[in-house]
């Protein structure tokens, strides 16, 4: 018997098995958030600052891999009666990234719920006049994404979106 060619053998198969358990916690399709995703502000003020309580948000992601996502973004305001929705401040906006937090330890930020990836980036409102705003976004399994929005102390919200059933 061949001790060295057994424990070779059961070192080469646990190094593979090793390996393929690895390979499959990192094999999230990303492409599998494509599609449309809504969702309300949170309400509760102390995650919310120069946003209505009933600002509504929609996504649309064209793309997602590990390092890039592409999408626009549109808001609106729910009337009190939930019948329409009046413009916000944005409307398909695209998401620019910042492109040097993908160079910097910010690009591993997280979040609780361990999501698959998180993007910063930025969007300008519709209005010219306003600044700019940091978005973050947080993709989270295949049915939730959690976006926040933030400029300063001025303006903050988060968004829980779910797929549109649609898409």
């Amino acid at each position: 018997m061949n001790v060295r060619k057994i424990t070779g053998n059961i070192m080469s198969r646990t190094t593979l098995f090793a390996a393929l358990i690895i390979l499959s916690m990192g094999c999230t399709n990303l492409k599998d958030f494509n599609g449309i995703w809504e969702g309300a502000i949170m309400e509760d003020a102390s995650v919310r600052s120069g946003f209505s309580s009933r600002t509504q948000m929609q996504v649309d992601i064209q793309y997602a891999n590990s390092r890039k996502l592409e999408a626009t973004m549109t808001t609106c305001v729910r009337d009190e009666n939930q019948e329409t929705c009046t413009p916000g401040d944005f409307h398909d906006t695209p998401l620019e990234h910042l492109e040097k937090a993908q160079n910097d330890s910010l690009n591993t930020l997280t979040f609780g719920g361990e999501p698959y990836a998180v993007f910063l980036m930025t969007a300008q409102p519709t209005d010219p006049h306003e600044k700019e705003m940091i978005v973050i976004v947080s993709l989270h399994g295949k049915d939730r994404i959690e976006l926040r929005l933030l400029r300063g102390n001025e303006r903050y919200g988060v968004f829980r979106l779910t797929r549109q059933k649609d898409n």
